[in-house]
């Protein structure tokens, strides 16, 4: 993937070795295997020295009530910027906690 980059995509990239040496990515592992560790189910990205939780979250969206008949594409297309706002958004833990935020 690299190698269809070009040069100036680099630009800005450290130069220091060790942020592409496997112990940046060890102390992670070391860390979450090790008994201090109280955080599970959860994704992290390591990348050029930035250590981040990785989350999937859901926003609000548009609602069609049970009392309304099943979306169109039309009705899709017409809240669409609705459906993609992501102001308000949560992190659910699981699916139950995801059907708790549906009116």
């Amino acid at each position: 993937m690299a190698a269809d980059m070009a040069p100036e995509q680099f630009a800005g990239m450290p130069t220091t070795p060790a942020h592409m040496e496997p112990e940046m990515i060890t102390a992670m592992v070391a860390y979450l295997a090790s008994e201090e560790n109280t955080h599970n189910r959860e994704l992290h990205s390591i990348a050029r020295g930035r250590y981040g939780r990785v989350f999937m979250g859901v926003a609000p969206g548009w609602h069609v009530s049970v009392d309304q008949p099943v979306a169109t594409p039309d009705d899709v297309a017409e809240h669409i910027d609705r459906i993609r706002d992501l102001d308000g958004y949560a992190v659910p833990e699981s699916m139950v906690a995801e059907f708790v935020l549906v009116p």
